[in-house]
């Protein structure tokens, strides 16, 4: 008998199981944690967020220092300690790369952490910026001076263990213009005509054109084989609009008759701000996810968001101050309402992070949800497993709402 009993719990755990984990996971938008990573009398500024790595440079009284702060375990980690400026971090995965003022003539060198280690990738004279990240992968503009008045932009790029020059410009917007997805940085080159789109293979040392139109190309985005950029001219138009590569096809997402600008893509979704030309001037959001155009915000401000997959974070104006709003699944979620700025918002999934004027100085705050993602074989909502959710289903077990009753 004990050996049958064993064998109906087995079966019952089995089939509970299999029933909860056919169950949607869906976590309450509106349960959200904020938490205050800094908390000093020093800015602390340029917040970026990646999966659980949050990274920002802060003042430590004499000078700007990296920081990390690990969502999981719940801990800051200084990056640098030195006599010099760091600044503009940005993170991918583990990896962190940021700009370091110590170069000769006070020019800006490149740093890299890699989970254990910091190593120094530029050590120039040229003016290194604008830097992008993925996973190992990185590419930079630099700047050379060979006149008085008279510069070369380059586009610099990093496998992990070596850096190379792939273009030079004159004209440093075209340098600074440039997107990275693992190997892959999409660039802005020319055709000899206007402006077009390329890709960089940095594993392959390849160039592939993207782009051979009439229009001028700018802000390209890429994430694994989607881009997504603007486009002006011939014709577009007068005016910029927003077109998508899918890794096969290209296809003009807009065609209004106000600026598109800034695009940003996550997967196959894109955000960008629209000037669409109330009563205002300002630049709204608008959301794509494979159908049409999504308006996000409709005011008489600026609002600038962050993208990740289907989720969405941006700052807007609310008559007194800067507040935090997400968007979800055709649902709007407002973060923050208090009397503090909140400004520059970036999102990983479903964490977000952020800078807040408290009046004094700039601090970093972080939301995350108070249950995601869901369990699946969670009955009762309270964000765990447990035996109260087996009793949920012994409660319910064998009942058959079928019709007809034959069915069950």
């Amino acid at each position: 008998m004990k050996t049958s009993n064993s064998i109906k719990i087995i079966v019952i755990l089995t089939i509970f199981f299999s029933l909860a984990a056919s169950r949607p996971a869906a976590a309450d938008p509106n349960d959200w944690v904020i938490i205050q990573l800094t908390n000093n009398s020093y800015d602390d500024l340029y917040p970026k967020i990646d999966g659980q790595n949050v990274v920002w440079h802060g003042s430590d009284g004499n000078d700007f220092e990296i920081f990390l702060y690990n969502i999981d375990s719940n801990t800051t980690t200084q990056l640098t300690n030195n006599s010099y400026d760091d600044t503009n971090p940005l993170v991918s995965g583990s990896n962190v790369i940021w700009l370091g003022y110590n170069g000769p003539d006070a020019t800006t060198e490149i740093y890299f952490y890699d989970g254990n280690s910091v190593t120094r990738l530029t050590n120039d004279a040229f003016t290194d910026g604008i830097q992008q990240i993925s996973g190992s992968y990185a590419a930079w503009s630099s700047a050379e001076q060979t006149g008085q008045f008279t510069w070369v932009y380059s586009l610099v790029v990093y496998d992990g263990n070596d850096t190379r020059r792939i273009i030079d410009y004159v004209d440093p917007a075209r340098a600074v213009n440039s997107s990275i997805s693992g190997p892959n940085v999409v660039y802005l080159g020319t055709d000899g005509l206007d402006t077009e789109l390329y890709i960089h293979n940095i594993d392959a040392n390849t160039i592939t054109p993207l782009t051979s139109n009439n229009y001028s190309d700018a802000s390209a985005s890429i994430d694994g084989s989607c881009i997504t950029w603007a486009g002006r001219g011939g014709t577009i138009g007068s005016d910029w609009e927003i077109l998508f590569y899918d890794g096969t096809t290209t296809t003009q997402i807009t065609d209004n008759d106000y600026e598109d600008s800034a695009p940003v893509v996550s997967g196959k979704n894109m955000l960008w701000r629209g000037k669409d030309g109330g009563s205002g001037s300002d630049y709204d959001l608008f959301f794509y996810k494979g159908t049409v155009p999504i308006k996000l915000t409709v005011n008489e401000y600026n609002d600038n968001g962050s993208i990740s997959g289907d989720n969405v974070v941006w700052s807007s104006y609310d008559g007194v101050d800067n507040e935090i709003f997400f968007y979800e699944g055709g649902n709007i979620t407002q973060l923050t309402d208090n009397s503090t700025d909140d400004a520059y918002p970036k999102i990983s999934g479903k964490n977000i992070v952020w800078r807040v004027h408290d009046g004094n100085d700039d601090e970093i705050f972080l939301a995350v949800p108070r249950c995601y993602p869901k369990p699946v074989a969670d009955l009762n909502g309270d964000c765990k497993v447990t035996l109260k959710d087996l009793a949920i289903l012994f409660s319910e077990w064998l009942n058959c709402n079928l019709y007809p009753k034959t069915g069950c």
